[in-house]
């Protein structure tokens, strides 16, 4: 039974990431330079395209491995892990969101404040994980930190459009 919680666990936050991406496909980049991502301004330490898909594979596997971890120690969908897991739960939403707000609708505003609440978020997961896993929360940190990267991007990218 924990093998197929694990693997739930793990491809949860990557199919919903791939989904959300391939929803805004054509904007993100496209050969001939033509998307809309590639005509704005780009502050210099911007990260080549390609980083993206494998960074966030890295950091969605690694958070979803830290749900998983808080479901195991906390036995389950049980009154330990309820709050974190559903905190977890409206975390993967409101990222798996911000893609089509930022490279669909191009709303650069609305972009950083989602964005801004994600970070918000994240740190709640870390924090309420780390009352049931340490390795959990630990485990999320990277992503954290990724997020307030892609934070100050998104600022920077508004400023500058």
């Amino acid at each position: 039974m924990r093998v197929w919680v694990l693997i739930v666990a793990l491809l949860l936050p990557n199919v919903g990431g791939w989904l959300s991406s391939i929803s805004v496909m054509g904007q993100v980049s496209r050969p001939d330079g033509d998307s809309w991502y590639d005509t704005i301004n780009k502050p210099s330490w911007t990260p080549p395209n390609w980083v993206f898909g494998p960074a966030w594979t890295v950091f969605y596997t690694m958070i979803g491995f830290s749900s998983y971890l808080v479901y195991r120690d906390g036995g389950g969908f049980t009154e330990k892990s309820q709050f974190p897991l559903t905190l977890y739960l409206i975390h993967l939403f409101v990222n798996w969101t911000w893609t089509p707000v930022f490279f669909g609708l191009h709303k650069l505003g609305l972009a950083l404040l989602h964005i801004v609440i994600l970070d918000i978020l994240a740190v709640g997961c870390a924090i309420s994980f780390y009352m049931v896993n340490r390795w959990a929360a630990g485990l999320f940190l990277p992503y954290i930190a990724w997020s307030i990267f892609a934070t100050c991007l998104t600022a920077t990218l508004w400023h500058l459009n």
